[in-house]
C-alpha cells in the first residue's frame, strides 16, 4: 500500500472507442487548450492530452510523469520516408520525435519548471507510471500528474507489430494522503500490454466520488 491517492482523472479517445462506456461521462472532456503558437506544433493526440494535463493542473505547477508506448510514430515515419528520398528533415517534426517534446511544450506554455519523466514501456504500463510517479511525489512533496498517450501505428510499422494501439490519452492526478489508500500490487497485475480497459476499470473503482 502507498499513502497516496487519486484527486481526478480525464480521458480522450475517440467517440466509437470502447473505453467510453468504461468512465463517467464527466471525465471525457476536451480539456483547456494552450497558447495557439505552441499547440499547433502538437500532434492531434498531443493538442488532446496536453489539453487534459492543463485542465487537470488548473494554476498548479507539477511534476509530470508521460507514458507512451512507442512515442509519436507518424513523425518518425515521415522522418524516415525523407531519409529514404533523400530529402531534408523537416525541422518540425526532427525535434518533436523524441518522447519528451510533447510534455516539454506544456511546460513551455504553463511555465511549469517541475520535473518531467518520459517513460515507454510496453508491459505493466500503469504500474511502472504509478511507481515512478510515487517516488517523485515523495521526493518533491507535490502532486503529480500521470499521464498516458498512445497513438495508432502507421501502416509502415503494422508489419513487425502485432499491438492494436487506438489513440487514446488518460491524465490522472496523484496526491499524497496520510494513510495508505492504493495497492501497486494491484497495478501489476492488471494486464494492460494491448489496452487501457483493465486500467480504467481500476482506476474508476480506485477515484473520488
Amino acid at each position: 500500500m502507498i499513502k497516496a491517492k487519486i484527486v481526478d482523472y480525464r480521458v480522450s479517445c475517440s467517440d466509437d472507442s470502447p473505453l467510453r462506456a468504461l468512465v463517467p461521462e464527466s471525465v471525457l472532456t476536451d480539456g483547456e487548450k494552450i497558447k495557439p503558437m505552441l499547440n499547433r506544433r502538437l500532434s492531434s493526440l498531443g493538442k488532446r492530452t496536453v489539453a487534459l494535463m492543463n485542465e487537470l493542473a488548473v494554476d498548479d505547477r507539477l511534476p509530470v510523469v508521460w507514458l507512451s508506448r512507442y512515442g509519436d510514430l507518424a513523425r518518425t515515419a515521415r522522418l524516415m520516408h525523407s531519409v529514404a528520398r533523400s530529402e531534408p528533415l523537416s525541422p518540425i517534426d526532427f525535434s518533436l520525435s523524441v518522447q519528451n517534446a510533447e510534455p516539454g511544450i506544456y511546460s513551455i506554455a504553463t511555465e511549469d519548471e517541475q520535473p518531467i519523466v518520459a517513460m515507454s514501456c510496453v508491459k505493466y504500463r500503469a504500474y511502472s507510471a504509478f511507481l515512478e510517479a510515487y517516488g517523485i511525489m515523495r521526493e518533491q512533496q507535490a502532486d503529480v500528474l500521470i499521464v498516458f498517450a498512445e497513438q495508432s501505428i502507421p501502416d509502415e510499422y503494422r508489419k513487425v507489430t502485432t499491438s492494436e494501439v487506438e489513440d487514446v490519452a488518460i491524465v490522472v492526478r496523484l496526491t499524497h494522503t496520510d494513510a495508505d489508500h492504493l495497492k501497486l500490487s494491484e497495478l501489476r497485475n492488471l494486464d494492460d500490454e494491448q489496452n487501457f480497459e483493465s486500467f480504467l476499470r481500476w482506476l474508476v473503482d480506485h477515484s473520488e466520488p
